[in-house]
């Protein structure tokens, strides 16, 4: 099932993108790019990211990219929803 992504996980690739592109908007493109890319392999696998340690639920995921994490979660009917693209020098604190 293809990935979907909540609003404020949306926001958070846009604010991502907004302070890359203060260096270089070219790079910034990229790196957005490699964030859909790599979520785009959640269709085939869904299970690929690990279990995000603050959490410990089998249903909250997080793929890593760069300096980045990329959480989701997993429905039992197979939906999948992006939450957060969250630097991994912050602390992970979500709503869920």
């Amino acid at each position: 099932m293809r990935p979907e992504f909540l609003t404020v996980c949306l926001e958070d690739i846009l604010a991502i993108k907004e302070h890359l592109a203060e260096h270089s908007a070219s790079a910034a493109a990229r790196f957005i790019e490699s964030i859909f890319t790599k979520v785009t392999q959640l269709e085939a696998f869904p299970q690929l990211g690990r279990m995000v340690p603050e959490y410990q639920q089998p249903a909250i995921r997080e793929l890593l990219y760069r300096q980045y994490r990329i959480v989701y979660r997993l429905f039992d009917d197979g939906r999948i929803s992006v939450i957060a693209v969250r630097s991994g020098l912050l602390p992970l604190d979500l709503d869920l």
